[in-house]
C-alpha cells in the first residue's frame, strides 16, 4: 500500500470498534505508512455532535486536498 490513509473512528462505536481502529493505527506506524488518525472519545459510529462532525469534515477536506490536485475553498 503506497497510498496515505486517514482513520477516523469513534471511540463508542459497536460496529467498528476503536481497539480495530487502534490496531490499524499501530500496524501503518510499524510499516512507516503515512496516515493521519483521530478518536473521537465522544462518539460512536455516526457522530451526533455538530462540533465533532465540523472537525471530521475539516479534517477529510484537508487530506484529501493535501494529497490529490483538488483544492476546498
Amino acid at each position: 500500500m503506497s497510498a496515505p490513509v486517514l482513520l477516523i473512528a469513534g471511540a463508542n462505536d459497536p460496529r467498528c470498534p476503536a481497539e480495530e481502529a487502534l490496531q490499524a493505527k499501530s500496524k501503518l506506524e510499524s510499516l512507516g505508512k503515512r496516515f493521519e488518525f483521530k478518536l473521537y472519545e465522544d462518539e460512536g459510529h455516526g457522530f451526533l455532535k455538530l462540533e465533532n462532525k465540523i472537525d471530521a469534515y475539516k479534517r477529510i477536506a484537508r487530506f484529501i486536498s493535501a494529497h490529490t490536485q483538488n483544492t476546498f475553498d
